[in-house]
């Protein structure tokens, strides 16, 4: 089943420009997904979906719903600290790279990044979240959102059969999908609440792919091989300058 949801930064923006965002948003919009480039260059959903199609497709929806700016920037940089590659290969929220997130996005979209990559989601988790929602200040709602709008990005295209082990999601959906379904429309977002209650509906109904093999459980990355070869060959420099230097040393003292 096809759906009208953008998965390339082109067609993102030419949602928001349909969807009412006047060109200074658009702008904010258009130097996120610069950002998230270079931070998930070469990754993969596990499902083999590039992870920068996941990041436009979540904000799209966000966008359909008409929220505002900040929160569709927000949904397009959501995994930045929890899969973006700063450079150090080092997974998880830090100070500098919430300050390097501040002055690239601003400080709201970068708070709501921050308390999206402290969410726990899991199946206990999401019923006490259910319970607490009322409770909830603005920001952590709109958090909540951000991960409803991720969870429908997931399932469409039977998006999870594609991953390992989809029988273990499909239960999770069974034991938890109703208090997501719940907590889109006490969000106010009944749109939101029927695409999701309707695509776990579809996912039940629609088991494709049970029996392939060899499908991945986590995020991974691939990186072109004249890149690899190119960084081999700087570690490999890197390595040997020493043993270079302590040669060239000894040489001397000769």
């Amino acid at each position: 089943m096809t759906h009208s949801y953008a998965q390339t930064n082109i067609q993102l923006f030419d949602q928001l420009r349909r969807d009412g965002y006047p060109p200074n948003q658009i702008d904010e919009v258009f130097k996120a997904h610069e950002l998230a480039m270079p931070l998930f260059a070469g990754s993969y959903r596990q499902s083999g979906k590039t992870f920068i199609a996941h990041l436009v497709g979540t904000a799209s929806i966000l966008s359909s719903l008409h929220v505002t700016a900040e929160l569709i920037t927000a949904g397009l940089l959501h995994a930045t600290y929890t899969h973006g590659d700063f450079g150090n290969g080092v997974k998880g929220i830090s100070s500098w790279k919430r300050e390097k997130l501040k002055k690239a996005a601003g400080q709201e979209v970068e708070e709501l990044v921050a308390r999206y990559s402290r969410l726990v989601w899991t199946t206990t988790a999401i019923q006490t979240l259910h319970a607490a929602l009322h409770k909830m200040d603005s920001i952590d709602r709109d958090v909540v959102l951000l991960r409803l709008t991720n969870e429908l990005e997931d399932l469409l295209d039977f998006g999870l059969f594609y991953w390992s082990a989809p029988k273990s999601r499909l239960e999770y959906i069974e034991r938890k999908g109703h208090l997501m379904v719940e907590m889109a429309a006490r969000l106010g977002c009944s749109r939101l609440s029927a695409e999701l209650a309707d695509e776990m509906e579809r996912t039940r109904s629609g088991a494709i792919a049970l029996d392939i093999q060899a499908w991945r459980n986590e995020v991974f990355v691939v990186i072109p091989p004249s890149y690899r070869e190119r960084w081999s060959a700087r570690w490999s420099r890197r390595i040997l300058a020493p043993v270079k230097r302590a040669r060239r040393s000894l040489l001397s003292l000769r």
